[in-house]
């Protein structure tokens, strides 16, 4: 009995599941594999096909961080996370972290400190609002 039950735990782990929570920043999903968050999807941003809609511990955890965030009860989120992305595109996600809670940055800014201090207007927002359309936690 005992082995079905790890068996079917590493099957688990081996996933990609994806599980609905309403926030403040209106619906998200909260995607994780292997134990850790890959993205959160806000309205717009397309599932991954291969995600399974249900929740795991890990996504309560990170749900429950949520909710602690918005309350102002957490100010640094503690998720293991594996984002993916391009190499542009995880730099800024490392800056926007960077971000102190409850201050802003500057596009400018976080395009200087992402290295590509010359970063168009145009391509900046893009960057940034495909960074929060599918962001790992440590883009919020």
């Amino acid at each position: 009995m005992l082995a079905e039950l790890i068996g079917e735990y590493a099957g688990l782990l081996s996933m990609r599941s994806v599980s609905f929570y309403k926030t403040e920043l209106g619906e998200i999903g909260i995607v994780e594999e292997n134990g850790m968050e890959t993205n959160i999807l806000f309205a717009g941003a397309d599932v991954p096909e291969e995600a399974v809609v249900r929740e795991t511990p890990w996504i309560q955890e990170t749900s429950g961080q949520f909710r602690r965030y918005f309350a102002g009860k957490l100010h640094t989120f503690n998720i293991p996370h594996s984002p993916s992305g391009t190499e542009f595109l995880l730099r800024v996600w490392k800056e926007l972290q960077a971000i102190p809670y409850g201050e802003s940055g500057a596009y400018r800014q976080v395009a200087e400190h992402a290295g590509k201090a010359r970063a168009s207007r145009a391509e900046m927002p893009a960057t940034v609002t495909q960074s929060h359309y599918s962001s790992p936690v440590t883009g919020l």
